[in-house]
């Protein structure tokens, strides 16, 4: 089935068996995230098998091998398919502080360019009922935030274990359908792909969205995400990405990651 148009009022606060929140949907007939842990599935599928890798990547090759000490300021361009609760933009920023300390070039800026598109924001009575605001200051004014306009987070060096190093974080929410997202070609270093399931809202994973996402990523870039259906693996196979079958979160069997050379 293709849903052409959604209603938003049709969406109702969820709680878990873990205690974390989430929304459900009624018309897609689907919630924002796993039943068996919205935050925990985010951080195992976006974090640690995606954002983790980069970073690693990131010091095997510049500090290691380069040493390049000459540039002042790294940068990692991530575009998220599917803005949602702002999850995973809250874990993203947690996840950069807490790795500064060993992750991070002393003296040096890390500069994350984070896009993300949604076309139904919640609202403010449904991100705030959520009490993700407990995992981050950042949380409401990320929300408050206007869309379609990059704003700028300075992380203060007093949350930065490494206090010689600083994060800069600019992020843009573009309202769009997923559809309509075209992107620049060969700019992204990490997609997260975060759409309702295949298996509820198919037209978000066709072949010219996954063939648009993987035309997004330059060269050694990942491609991350939940699901691991057949035709998601063929589209991005197609566009000549290597694709890696890996353990899903709890129950579900698997997830994907996928790398252009």
């Amino acid at each position: 089935m293709i849903i052409t148009h959604l209603h938003p009022q049709r969406r109702k606060i969820v709680t878990f068996d873990d205690g974390s929140k989430s929304l459900f949907w009624d018309e897609i007939g689907e919630s924002y995230h796993s039943s068996q842990g919205s935050i925990e599935e985010s951080k195992y599928v976006f974090i640690y098998n995606g954002l983790d890798t980069i970073l690693e990547k990131r010091v095997g090759t510049s500090i290691s091998d380069t040493d390049d000490t000459h540039v002042n300021t790294e940068t990692i361009n991530i575009l998220e398919y599917g803005f949602g609760t702002g999850l995973n933009l809250i874990l993203t920023l947690n996840r950069l502080i807490d790795a500064s300390q060993t992750l991070l070039y002393p003296k040096k800026t890390l500069e994350i360019n984070y896009e993300s598109m949604d076309l139904y924001p919640l609202t403010e009575k449904e991100y705030t009922s959520l009490d993700y605001e407990k995992l981050s200051p950042y949380y409401i004014p990320i929300h408050k935030a206007p869309w379609n306009k990059t704003f700028t987070l300075a992380i203060p060096n007093k949350l930065i274990l490494n206090n010689y190093s600083t994060i800069k974080v600019n992020i843009k929410k573009t309202l769009c359908d997923i559809r309509d997202f075209k992107g620049k070609l060969e700019s992204v270093d990490l997609i997260y792909f975060d759409a309702f399931s295949p298996s509820n809202q198919p037209e978000l994973w066709s072949p010219e969205i996954i063939y648009n996402a993987a035309d997004n990523l330059k060269h050694g870039g990942l491609f991350t995400t939940y699901s691991a259906r057949g035709i998601l693996k063929t589209s991005l196979r197609e566009k000549g990405l290597i694709v890696k079958r890996l353990k899903g979160f709890g129950k579900k069997h698997h997830m994907v990651n996928a790398y252009k050379n």
